[in-house]
């Protein structure tokens, strides 16, 4: 159980972690350009790594 709680633990800071940069970065990128649509490339550049990571670590998971 206690290793459970230290990983638990380490994915849980590590998930606030990303989810404040990309809040952080968000605003920057309005302050930055004040434009709608670099939020928008932002968030499509941004999510774009994860789709294709989870596309094969699916395949791979599965064998």
């Amino acid at each position: 159980m206690r290793t459970f709680l230290i990983i638990w633990s380490g994915q849980f800071v590590s998930a606030i972690g990303s989810a404040m940069t990309k809040f952080a970065l968000t605003i920057w990128v309005w302050q930055f350009t004040e434009k709608a649509t670099a939020i928008a490339l932002f968030y499509f550049f941004f999510q774009l790594p994860q789709i294709f990571v989870a596309l094969f670590a699916g395949i791979l998971v599965d064998y």
